[in-house]
């Protein structure tokens, strides 16, 4: 319970300051001009995204991610995540880089959301080795770490705070925060 007290606080502050410096439109060319891949394996799974109009940073202080839709998930987790959020520690693999989560997602059905998509759980933060190298950003894990099947298509998404979401949970856990995933 404190850990989720402590992780609210953090993600309180953190989702503050990036609201207030959202006004000055920061450009996130790397987000842009994507092509992807998803391979699903036995035992290793790995998806690639490439951007053609930036590098990839391997160390940002943008509230952001890239994510593939998972089939089949018996979590009812709806996307496969690579985000990166420097001070908000949500996870202890490489919490101030590039990171996986499963994602449990609704759509915003409010006619005024900025988001597309809220944020009802962030489920785990599967273990996965994340190389980025110049404009490209591969992630491989053991397929058994997805809650589900990967499928190709990567949305690129701002991580953002949308009030006409429901609070999110993480691993099941109220976070006090209402997260949304405004698609870029």
């Amino acid at each position: 319970m404190t850990k989720t007290i402590l992780l609210g606080i953090t993600l309180a502050a953190v989702v503050g300051v990036s609201m207030a410096l959202t006004a000055y439109a920061f450009d996130k060319p790397y987000m842009t001009g994507l092509t992807d891949s998803v391979v699903n394996g036995p035992l290793v799974s790995t998806v690639t995204v490439s951007s053609s109009a930036s590098n990839i940073p391997a160390h940002t202080f943008d509230l952001a991610g890239f994510a593939w839709g998972l089939t089949g998930s018996p979590t009812g987790a709806d996307l496969f995540a690579i985000t990166t959020h420097h001070g908000v520690k949500d996870s202890t693999q490489r919490p101030n880089q590039w990171h996986a989560h499963n994602v449990a997602v609704t759509p915003c059905v409010d006619v005024t959301c900025v988001a597309e998509l809220c944020v009802v759980d962030l489920q785990n933060s599967p273990i996965s080795k994340i190389n980025v190298k110049q404009n490209t950003l591969t992630a491989t894990l053991p397929t058994s770490s997805v809650s589900g099947t990967l499928v190709a298509g990567v949305v690129p998404a701002d991580i953002i705070v949308e009030p006409k979401c429901g609070i999110t949970d993480i691993g099941g856990s109220p976070s006090g925060l209402r997260l949304g995933l405004d698609v870029v």
